[in-house]
């Protein structure tokens, strides 16, 4: 299936999405309000207890810090701001987005001319922004005014927010009339949000804070896929195309690419041709664009050509490609040095060793090194993997296609040494949400779990109790995609 085409299926289904959640339950297991927040030197909200859109008190001095300004980039929510110190200090911004709420960004070292992106401001708002250095000196403060939002981003309702679910969420948005990569901070408000004309299907914040990066899929496995990286002023950074690049990437902690690719093969079985699709497991240098394969599900397993071999229907316009493994997630177990891969058409998960593309475990269906007593681990077309905080593998699973099964978030204890894995926890939304596109699960710190049931147009924190302490919810007929989490938007 082309990306068109993928595009154009989810905007048929999303309104029957809309149609079944009109008739839901309202959202339940909200949390209370806020606790205490973060630190004001992170970048994030700081209560100064005040009442109007006003910063700390310090001393003015305007002479301190000459040549002060602020241009609005072309990210309708991000300013560029300019500055110097008239000695050698050290200096950062301070700036006010709400009444009675002051953020900084991160310490400038001494230096002539400096300059910070100022970002995590909602759009159409007033911000006041200043200068501050070590001395406790600070410039005037400017009122700026963020630009409005592009056309057709769907409203939000975020519920429920503390400590920990104060953060930022970066949103591939899919609706009927287009897609968009957003970022929405811990109020539901949209900071980021660039219009795309291709299916995003995951959109990750860059390991160096440096903007965003998003995959668009190929059409199909001999064509080309493409990684794209923007910075937080809308523009783009890099791009990278990849033969047969589908549905999933991770960047790596050496700042490699990881990504998921078609892997189209012939077989001949009782005098007939068949067109069995597998995976391909590829490291992409984002400078340079070299790609290597790592693994693909043929190094270790082989179809069974007697056994019918699902059709999903979601590859290409030729009705003879039989889809045998259908890859769908990935991700980096940095922990144990491994890649983690979800196989939903086989109802397995695979850690990979990147370095040697050997198979370090199996858990579900298909054969692996060790048996891990698969009667133990129910696998029901997992769609994303990861490792938890507690050494746990966290699998989304959707469970039917059909929609007569909610999906849920199953946790596993995998034991490679004892060759021993039990079932630890499982969750599903008391509204039953079935998810039959996309669907992730993932650890975003100790206690948090960041929940995206896609067509239900819904993102959930859950805590380690699995309550939900924060949620997003998105109006009807709009779904979203793999998503990922900053609780600050600056490197520390």
């Amino acid at each position: 299936m082309t990306s068109d085409q993928a595009l154009s299926s989810l905007r048929v289904l999303l309104p029957a999405v809309a149609l079944t959640l009109a008739c839901a339950p309202a959202p339940s297991g909200e949390a209370p309000a806020p606790g205490d927040e973060l630190p004001a030197d992170t970048g994030e909200p700081a209560d100064d207890g005040d009442d109007g859109l006003v910063l700390d008190s310090c001393e003015e001095d305007p002479a301190a810090f000459p040549a002060l300004s602020a241009e609005l980039t072309d990210m309708a929510t991000v300013f560029s701001v300019t500055w110097q110190t008239a000695e050698p200090v050290d200096s950062w911004l301070e700036y006010a987005v709400d009444p009675g709420e002051t953020r900084t960004t991160p310490v400038v070292e001494a230096g002539g001319e400096q300059a910070e992106l100022l970002r995590g401001l909602p759009a159409s708002h007033e911000v006041l922004v200043r200068v501050v250095d070590e001395e406790g000196r600070c410039s005037e403060a400017l009122s700026l005014e963020t630009a409005s939002l592009p056309y057709g981003l769907p409203g939000l309702e975020q519920a429920g927010s503390d400590v920990v679910g104060t953060g930022f969420v970066s949103v591939p948005m899919i609706t009927p009339s287009g897609s968009h990569l957003t970022i929405v901070d811990p109020q539901g408000r949209y900071v980021w949000a660039l219009n795309v004309m291709e299916l995003p299907w995951r959109l990750e914040f860059a390991r160096d804070h440096g903007g965003l990066i998003v995959l668009h899929q190929a059409p199909s496995a001999d064509t080309r896929g493409h990684i794209l990286r923007f910075g937080w002023d809308g523009r783009l950074q890099s791009r990278v195309d990849v033969t047969g690049l589908h549905t999933d990437f991770v960047e790596g902690p050496d700042g490699a690419y990881y990504a998921l690719a078609w892997d189209l093969r012939i077989y001949e079985h009782e005098g007939e041709e068949r067109k069995i699709l597998g995976d391909r497991v590829v490291r992409i240098d984002p400078d340079s664009g070299q790609v290597d394969e790592i693994w693909s599900t043929y190094d270790d397993w082989a179809p069974d050509l007697d056994e019918g071999i699902f059709h999903t229907g979601l590859y290409g316009d030729d009705p003879e490609v039989e889809e045998w493994t259908h890859g769908n997630g990935i991700s980096f177990d940095e922990a144990h040095g491994q890649l983690l891969v979800s196989l939903s058409d086989v109802n397995t998960v695979v850690a990979l060793e990147p370095e040697t593309g050997e198979v370090a475990w199996t858990l579900g269906e298909l054969e692996g090194s060790v048996d891990w007593g698969r009667s133990e681990q129910p696998l029901e077309n997992p769609h994303s993997v990861y490792r938890g905080p507690d050494d746990e593998i966290i699998v989304f699973n959707r469970m039917d296609f059909d929609g007569s099964e909610c999906s849920q978030v199953d946790t596993f204890s995998v034991d490679e040494e004892d060759h021993e894995a039990s079932l630890l926890t499982s969750y599903e939304s008391p509204d039953c949400y079935s998810v039959y596109y996309l669907g992730m699960a993932r650890p975003i710190a100790q206690d948090r779990t960041l929940v995206v049931w896609t067509t239900s147009g819904r993102i959930e924190q859950l805590d380690a109790d699995q309550q939900v302490r924060w949620s997003l919810q998105a109006e009807l007929g709009a779904g979203m995609a793999f998503s990922d989490h900053r609780v600050r938007l600056y490197a520390d």
